[in-house]
């Protein structure tokens, strides 16, 4: 019985340890968003067909989306964002309510987000710019 009692807390730290909130994070793409393309992970030779599972940023970042996941027309205001690493320990931020076609880039400014621990990831809550201050991609 003693035994089980000197155990409980062990247990309780390794189970709370697994979820415990993350420090707050801060995504930043190299300034300006770049722009973006249908990619597979680690190839440069991709097949826009083929690979719609993966989009990568120039700079490296790799995202993993939905075809039917990204949107931005008219006025921004705040979307949410999903952020986890990929295979490879690179951030990966997956954007919600949103197709390929619509993906902004950002000019003269860092995509930046700040999130707390949801269910032992990340969420965020980013303010677009307007139209005015944003460019779609062709």
């Amino acid at each position: 019985m003693k035994q089980t009692i000197y155990l409980l807390p062990v247990l309780l730290l390794l189970v709370l340890g697994s979820c415990k909130k993350k420090e707050e994070l801060s995504v930043s793409l190299e300034g300006t968003w770049r722009k973006i393309r249908w990619s597979g992970e680690g190839s440069e030779n991709w097949d826009p067909e083929r690979d719609k599972s993966y989009i990568r940023f120039e700079n490296g970042h790799y995202t993993r989306y939905r075809h039917d996941t990204v949107t931005s027309r008219g006025t921004y205001t705040l979307m949410t964002v999903t952020e986890w690493w990929s295979e490879k320990k690179k951030p990966a931020i997956r954007f919600e309510n949103s197709t390929f076609e619509d993906i902004i880039t950002r000019r003269g400014d860092t995509l930046s987000m700040t999130g707390n621990n949801y269910a032992c990831g990340y969420s965020f809550t980013y303010v677009r710019a307007t139209t005015a201050e944003t460019t779609l991609l062709q």
